[in-house]
C-alpha cells in the first residue's frame, strides 16, 4: 500500500518493504507538487517492487 503525505510544499510517497535484520524497511520519494502525482507515481515504484523485489 502506498502511503502519500505534504512535506512542506511538496508532496512524498512511501510503502514497506521486506524486512531487513528483523526492522522495517519503507522506500520514500519526496518532490512531487501534487498528491495525485506523487500517488500515482508511488503506485508505479511499488508494483515495480512487486514484480521485480527492487527499485
Amino acid at each position: 500500500m502506498v502511503n502519500v503525505r505534504k512535506r512542506g510544499k511538496a508532496y512524498e510517497y512511501s510503502f514497506d518493504v521486506a524486512k531487513i535484520e528483523g526492522k522495517r524497511k519503507r522506500i520514500s520519494k519526496s518532490g512531487f507538487k501534487t498528491k495525485a502525482e506523487a500517488l500515482k507515481q508511488g503506485t508505479i515504484a511499488y508494483n515495480e517492487y512487486l514484480n521485480n523485489r527492487s527499485i
